[in-house]
């Protein structure tokens, strides 16, 4: 794994333990339609949407929302991917087919959580924050 996940130990599925687990299909012309297929669990929780089809190249079209445990990710990291109960999430898209998946991750999301993020931190400088208040003085000068 490279990049934003390869400190992260993801647990393997087949020993990771669920709370509970969801799954509602339609099948239709060899398609498997996927309302909602979530495996929810302490350590790892897994929401995947889509379609997947059943014959031929098995074509795909996820849409996947993983929620690692509280505090499995640290640092700033950690800090612009966590939900609002802490919990690291991490969305992407699966798409090409069930042999040769092609995963995609959702950094919208993501992008906009890290902005937010630099904004707070550039805020929180003293620098900036005494260019903000000289400007709210020379504003209130300017319409007083």
């Amino acid at each position: 794994e490279k990049g934003l996940l390869k400190e992260v130990n993801l647990p393997s599925l087949q020993s990771v333990s669920f709370d509970s687990i969801v799954g509602d299909y339609v099948l239709r012309n060899g398609v498997m339609d996927i309302k909602t297929f979530d495996l929810q669990g302490k350590d790892l929780s897994v929401q995947n949407r889509g379609t997947v089809g059943l014959a031929g190249v098995q074509p795909i079209n996820l849409s996947v929302t993983m929620k690692l445990a509280a505090g499995a990710i640290g640092g700033t990291v950690g800090q612009i991917i966590n939900d609002d109960h802490g919990r690291p999430t991490i969305k992407f898209a699966a798409t090409g087919s069930v042999a040769n998946p092609q995963v995609k991750l959702d950094v919208q999301e993501v992008g906009k959580k890290a902005l937010q993020q630099v904004g707070q931190e550039i805020l929180k400088n003293k620098d900036v924050q005494n260019a903000v208040d000289d400007l709210q003085k020379s504003f209130k000068g300017l319409f007083h």
